[in-house]
């Protein structure tokens, strides 16, 4: 408490995330780390339409998203998205590139590094989970890049076409989310940042 009134500490400002319902006249929903869109039933796929950067809406059957923050991209969202050594080690191979595992390690470590961000930054982080790619609406070959899956972005809108979804907090609140609901997810105002102290250190 000393050192609180004293100054004696730096403010670390950490960007929340704002859920804005379409049908819903209630406040914002507001989430520190992530928030998670699915259906109740872990093991049913659900269906979603997306638009993000500007792009044409496009629908996905998926295993539900991951929208975080820079606070957030070091949890689950970590776990989800990161690639794992083994699976590079494929890549390589098919690529007829050869690496050690030095080699390997080093260009691991790069990848997932490149997912973290600083929790001040006004931007989200998007992970769709296990998308199906079978062609399942009809087209067959669409390359698997012309779809995004992950990427980073201040807004995303998000339009429920789930049996029964949900939308999960911080991994403690839960939402419901009907079929044709709209989301609008987005980083929150300033006014509504959240910020932690690290105390300085005596010398």
């Amino acid at each position: 408490m000393d050192k609180l009134e004293n100054n004696e500490y730096e403010e670390f400002f950490r960007t929340r995330i704002q859920v804005d319902f379409e049908n819903d006249q209630t406040p914002p929903h507001l989430s520190l780390n992530e928030v998670f869109f699915a259906e109740k039933d872990a093991s049913r796929p659900t269906v979603h339409e997306t638009v993000v950067d500007g792009l044409p809406p496009f629908v996905q059957r998926s295993s539900g998203v991951i929208v975080c923050t820079g606070t957030g991209s070091t949890a689950w969202m970590s776990s989800a998205s990161m690639i794992c050594k083994s699976d590079l080690s494929m890549i390589m191979d098919r690529a007829k590139i050869q690496m050690d595992e030095k080699g390997l390690n080093e260009l691991c470590k790069n990848v997932n590094d490149a997912c973290v961000f600083d929790p001040a930054l006004p931007q989200l982080q998007y992970y769709v989970r296990e998308p199906v790619l079978n062609g399942w609406f009809g087209i067959h070959d669409t390359p698997l890049t012309s779809v995004p899956r992950r990427g980073f972005t201040p807004e995303l809108h998000l339009k429920s076409y789930a049996w029964d979804g949900q939308l999960t907090f911080d991994g403690v609140r839960q939402a419901d989310v009907p079929y044709g609901e709209y989301l609008k997810i987005s980083a929150a105002p300033l006014r509504s940042s959240f910020f932690t102290v690290k105390f300085k250190k005596e010398l």
